[in-house]
């Protein structure tokens, strides 16, 4: 699909949106939506049979009937809900590479990994099919996709990624389409009917199963057996109008198992019969096929092939063009089933019961199994995962109750079941664990700096106060917004005073006067409520909970840049201006101090899972340092600055440059993609929808694919440029604020803007907060600070 994304195309024609209703990327299951924009709007070059392909990666099945085609059959086929398979563009036949009818590398391809499949599930796109159509396209319309009104189509896949030794994300994509010219006279906009029928694919096509009163069983390795009794129904829309041509178009239909039956076995075209009267394209064939022999009650499957009759091969068919390298086969068309096998009925899994799911850390869960069932025996083994990490750390024989506690951050559970045969199910859970006793007690909201909450913030922009000083002079609010586990919101402003404000009315609760200046340190709340905060002298203060100051002291290493940290054994870490990072203990005793020669720390480390040190910093340099204060590496990421911190992800972390890249890098400091999105000021908000958040100096907002850096929508803003690292809450809004000083609410899914709001100066608060209660709140640079939440 190089064609279809940039710098071949102005923009990408082609994007990838995660669903994270069905997605689990510990289990390797990614639910997404394909979309595809028309590459030629308003000409005649409409298609016909688009298909997306993927091409997958796991162990393949050879087929008996011709070796040369090798499939990853159910569980783990790539592409689960396929609506075909086919041996188009596959990177093992069309080896002539960099051609049209070869296998050319897209710019969002990892280079480095080839698939070895033949034979490739696809979705088929047509403008009669929705997102998440079953693939049943209008004969009459011969899935057509139009150049025009929209010339857009979107198709739902849903993904098992194999998962041995860790999840692999690997597969190739590409975009299949057949086209002739239209007939004479026709015009835009053009309809399928104004094409030749040799416009569509010459391939016998939607091929389809049914289960005819099937009798094959297995109860175990030594009692199996029974008859297949099928229906398979072909449709071939290559037909010129006389249903007597149907047989005369397909060159054979063969049927195969890998486990089932010796051998293909083909099917006999003169038994067809024309019974669809809503189809007249589509015959149907009996098949009984006697004495299987399943090897288990499930994945138990069956290959359809079905070869065209006309033209035989795979070969280009372009007058005068030669040269090209495709399959010595037979051009067909194939789908896999699978096929029902009676006996065992596997048991349902069922989590739900557990809670609570999310709160402050440690979280103390109570793991229920209680709802799961067997349909057709009984349950009899119980296990947990507590990481999706593939070990199960507590089983049961009876459906107990399991607590856990788990520790800050997102945890993946997993529960499985076995039943008195040993067939297994699985279910999952999601696990936040928030960090402190706050909803928001740090720098975009956790030590991973995710700046993701699930409280759900104002769909409005209803402003529920604002807050000026009651008279005094506020100053410049540049620092992040922290709330306390009262939900009070606490900020520093460049006077010098560290305020305390009431969440219901915005009065304020306290002050606390300390070093004042030009400064973006955030404040950090521990689980006692107390604060810790720096000043542009450098000075650390620790506060308690009414606003007075329990300790404090001056250190040389300039500007407090970032927020600190306060870790669990009351050690201290800061960054400065000057390129320093600094960690202090209880008593403020420097214990070491790292620096950067390129320059500043600008907002702070972060804490990875793994109990290291990670901070971006001027230099475009990626550091991991242990608690000992020792380098584990340092990766440079290209000319540029980085003007705040990293997000950290369970697998991978993410940095905003001021060079206008976006990247993306492993633990162990390689960089795994970039993109390039514009100057960033802000750090990226990490969605558990699989995609990152931030706003650019080009005046957009950005929603990048967390995997591949893919850019899934952009969002141009009214008016200024954002300036701030944005928040996310837990219904699909991601806030930002703007140069201009207008706030904006905007919209996950669509990448629309919701709301938004003039606040009358420039924001450059460096984060907003959201509560559990709903309220979102920024400060400016007139020294306001404004509370939004919905009436």
């Amino acid at each position: 699909v190089n064609f279809l994304h940039p710098p071949i195309s102005p923009i990408h024609m082609l994007t990838i949106s995660i669903d994270p209703i069905g997605t689990n990327f510990p289990a390797g299951q990614v639910a997404c939506n394909v979309t595809i924009n028309h590459p030629f709007p308003a000409t005649q070059f409409c298609g016909f049979d688009v298909l997306g392909i993927v091409m997958g990666e796991h162990t393949g099945y050879p087929n008996v009937g011709e070796p040369a085609i090798v499939a990853s059959h159910p569980p783990y086929c790539l592409l689960q809900n396929a609506d075909g398979w086919t041996r188009w563009w596959n990177q093992t036949e069309f080896t002539t590479y960099g051609t049209l009818f070869g296998y050319i590398e897209g710019p969002k391809a990892v280079p480095g990994w080839d698939s070895t499949h033949t034979l490739n599930a696809f979705k088929y796109f047509s403008d009669d099919l929705g997102e998440d159509g079953p693939f049943d396209p209008d004969p009459n319309a011969r899935g057509f996709f139009s150049s025009t009104d929209p010339g857009i189509n979107t198709r739902r896949y849903e993904l098992q990624f194999p998962g041995f030794g860790g999840v692999q994300f690997h597969f190739k994509y590409a975009v299949s389409a057949s086209w002739v010219a239209p007939l004479d006279g026709a015009q835009a906009p053009f309809t399928a009917d104004e094409y030749p029928i040799s416009a569509n694919m010459p391939e016998a096509y939607l091929v389809y199963l049914v289960d005819n009163g099937s009798t094959a069983f297995y109860e175990n390795e030594s009692t199996y057996g029974g008859d297949l009794n099928l229906l398979v129904e072909v449709r071939d829309w290559q037909l010129d109008g006389n249903l007597s041509t149907v047989p005369v178009e397909i060159g054979g239909i063969f049927i195969e198992s890998p486990t089932l039956f010796p051998g293909p076995v083909e099917l006999n075209l003169g038994s067809a019969v024309y019974n669809d009267p809503f189809n007249d394209t589509a015959i149907t064939l009996p098949v009984l096929i006697e004495d299987v022999s399943p090897t288990s009650s499930e994945n138990q499957v069956v290959i359809v092939t079905v070869k065209s009759g006309h033209p035989t091969t795979y070969e280009p068919q372009i007058p005068g063009i030669t040269g090209f390298d495709f399959p010595d086969g037979d051009l067909a068309a194939y789908r896999i089933f699978n096929v029902p096998i009676g006996g065992n009925i596997k048991p349902v899994a069922d989590a739900s019961a557990s809670s609570p799911l999310q709160g402050p850390s440690p979280l103390q869960v109570n793991l229920d199994p209680s709802l799961s069932y067997d349909p057709d025996g009984v349950i009899v083994l119980y296990e947990w995962d507590f990481e999706s990490d593939g070990t199960y750390d507590v089983s049961t024989y009876t459906p107990d109750v399991i607590p856990h506690s788990f520790s800050t951050g997102i945890h993946y559970v997993e529960l499985r079941v076995t039943d008195n045969v040993d067939a297994t199910d699985t279910d999952n859970l999601i696990i936040d664990a928030a960090g402190g006793s706050s909803d928001w007690p740090m720098f975009h909201k956790d030590l991973a700096r995710t700046g993701r909450t699930t409280a759900i913030g104002p769909s409005t922009n209803n402003i529920k106060w604002s807050f000026d000083g009651d008279g005094s002079q506020v100053g410049e609010i540049l620092c992040g917004i922290v709330l306390d586990s009262q939900n009070r919101v606490i900020f520093r402003s460049s006077s010098g005073i560290l305020w305390c404000l009431d969440p219901l009315d915005g009065s304020g609760a306290w002050t606390c006067a300390v070093s004042g200046g030009y400064g973006y340190s955030t404040p950090y709340i521990e689980d006692d409520d107390s604060i810790w905060v720096g000043g542009p002298d450098c000075t650390l203060y620790h506060i308690d909970s009414g606003g007075n100051i329990l300790w404090s002291q001056n250190y040389s290493y300039g500007n407090m840049a970032g927020a600190t940290i306060v870790q669990d054994d009351g050690s201290i870490l800061f960054g400065t201006w000057s390129g320093y990072l600094v960690k202090v203990n209880a008593s403020g005793v420097v214990e070491w101090e790292v620096y950067n020669s390129a320059g500043a720390v600008c907002s702070g480390p972060g804490i990875g899972e793994d109990g290291n040190i990670y901070m971006a910093t001027y230099g475009n340099r990626v550091y991991s340092i242990d608690q000992d204060g020792n380098e584990n590496w340092m990766t440079v990421c290209g000319p540029g600055d980085f003007g705040s911190t990293l997000s950290l992800g369970p697998d991978y972390m993410y940095a905003a440059s001021f060079n206008g890249t976006v990247y993306c890098l492993d633990y162990n400091g390689n960089i795994v993609w970039d993109t390039t999105v514009g100057e960033c000021r802000g750090v990226p908000a990490l969605g558990l929808d699989g995609k990152i958040y931030i706003g650019s100096m080009n005046g957009n907002a950005y929603a990048l694919n967390a995997l591949n850096g893919d850019i899934e929508w952009t969002c141009p803003l009214l008016s200024g440029v954002p300036s701030t690292s944005g928040v996310l809450d837990g219904a699909g809004h991601f806030y930002i604020g703007s140069q201009l000083g207008d706030f904006y609410c905007i919209n996950t899914v669509t990448g629309t803007i919701v709301w938004q709001y003039a606040t009358g100066s420039t924001i450059y608060c460096i984060s907003p907060a959201i509560s559990s209660d709903g309220a979102v709140y920024v400060g400016n640079n007139g020294g306001i600070l404004f509370a939004f939440q919905d009436q």
